[in-house]
C-alpha cells in the first residue's frame, strides 16, 4: 500500500503519481508505514513565516527509515541524494498560510517547479 492510501488525508493527486497533498501537517506517519527508506527534503517559500520547523532527525540517521532535510539548492541536494541513494526522495514544500496545505511528490521535481 503507498503513501496516498496510507495517508487517508491525501486532497488531491497531480499527473505525477509520485504527488500528493496532505492537510496541515507533515507526512511523517505515512512516509513511517510506507515500505523502504526516504528522504525528504523540506522547500519552505516563506521561511519568515514559518512557526515551527518541519526537519529533525531520529538520533541515528544512518539507520532511520525517513530522513528529513531541509532545501539546500540543487547542487547539495545531489550530495545528499547520491548519499542517500538507496532511499526514495521526496520533496515537501509546506503551506505558507493557515489551511495551505503541504505539498509532497518526488524529487528531484520538475524542471520550472521553482525549486532551485
Amino acid at each position: 500500500m503507498g503513501v496516498a492510501e496510507q495517508a487517508g488525508r491525501t486532497i488531491s493527486h497531480s499527473r505525477d503519481p509520485g504527488h500528493l497533498s496532505f492537510h496541515g501537517r507533515p507526512p511523517r506517519r505515512e512516509l513511517q508505514r510506507s515500505p523502504g527508506d526516504h528522504l525528504v527534503i523540506v522547500h519552505y517559500k516563506s521561511p519568515s513565516k514559518l512557526k515551527y520547523d518541519w526537519v529533525y532527525n531520529e538520533a541515528d540517521i544512518e539507520n532511520a527509515r525517513v530522513v528529513w532535510a531541509r532545501d539546500m539548492g540543487r547542487p547539495a541536494n545531489k550530495e545528499l541524494t547520491d548519499y542517500f541513494s538507496g532511499r526514495r526522495a521526496w520533496l515537501v514544500e509546506p503551506g505558507e498560510d493557515i489551511g495551505e496545505p503541504p505539498k509532497l511528490s518526488s524529487y528531484p521535481p520538475h524542471s520550472g517547479s521553482g525549486v532551485e
